[in-house]
C-alpha cells in the first residue's frame, strides 16, 4: 500500500529526476518531494515538494512550483465530483524552451500568464491571460518583434476576450471577441 519512488530517466535530449511518497490504497496519493532535470541542456526543478492525488474521476495537483530555462510555472488544479478549480501562473516562460515539443516553433521572447477556472453544477467562471512579449524569429535575430496581449473572460454564459499585437513594422492590432458559450453540467 505504502509507496517510496525514485525515478532516475534519461533520453537523448532529456534527463529527470523525482523522489515520491504516498500510498495506492485507493487510487494514487502521493507527494512528489523532489523533480529535476533539463530539456535540451535547459534546467527544470520543482522548487518544493508538490501533492498529486487520482482515484475514480478525482484528480488534484496541488503546490506545484515549476522552474523551467528561467520561467516559473505555478499550479493547483483540482477536479473533485462535479467542482472544477484551476489556478496557474506562468512567469517568463521562454518560448525556445517550448521548441522541444514542436521543432516548427523557431522563435525567441518569453511568456507570461495565468488561468483561473472555477465551475460546478451551479455555476461557471474563468479569466485567462496570456502575454508573448518580445516574439520574434530566432532565425533572423535582428528582425523585428511583437508583443502579443490575449485576455479572456467567462461568466458560465459568454467569454469576452481581446488580442493586442503591437510591434513589427509598427503595426498594432486590436481583436474584441463576444462569443456566446452556456455553462452546460
Amino acid at each position: 500500500d505504502s509507496l517510496a519512488m525514485s525515478l532516475d530517466a534519461k533520453g537523448a535530449s532529456w534527463d529527470l529526476a523525482t523522489r515520491a511518497h504516498g500510498n495506492l490504497v485507493a487510487g494514487v496519493d502521493v507527494e512528489v518531494s523532489a523533480l529535476s532535470g533539463s530539456i535540451d541542456d535547459r534546467p527544470l526543478e520543482a522548487k518544493g515538494p508538490f501533492h498529486f492525488s487520482m482515484a475514480g474521476n478525482d484528480i488534484a495537483l496541488s503546490g506545484l512550483e515549476l522552474t523551467a530555462a528561467g520561467g516559473t510555472l505555478v499550479a493547483d488544479i483540482r477536479h473533485l465530483n462535479t467542482d472544477t478549480t484551476a489556478d496557474v501562473t506562468l512567469t517568463g516562460l521562454p518560448i525556445e524552451f517550448l521548441s522541444h515539443w514542436s521543432g516548427a516553433l523557431d522563435l525567441k521572447g518569453t511568456l507570461e500568464g495565468f488561468l483561473k477556472l472555477d465551475a460546478n453544477q451551479q455555476s461557471a467562471r474563468a479569466e485567462i491571460e496570456l502575454k508573448g512579449l518580445g516574439i520574434g524569429s530566432k532565425l533572423d535575430p535582428d528582425g523585428d518583434i511583437a508583443d502579443i496581449h490575449a485576455t479572456a473572460k467567462w461568466d458560465g454564459s459568454a467569454i469576452d476576450g481581446a488580442v493586442n499585437v503591437a510591434g513589427i513594422d509598427g503595426v498594432a492590432a486590436n481583436i474584441q471577441v463576444d462569443w456566446p458559450v452556456e455553462h452546460d453540467v
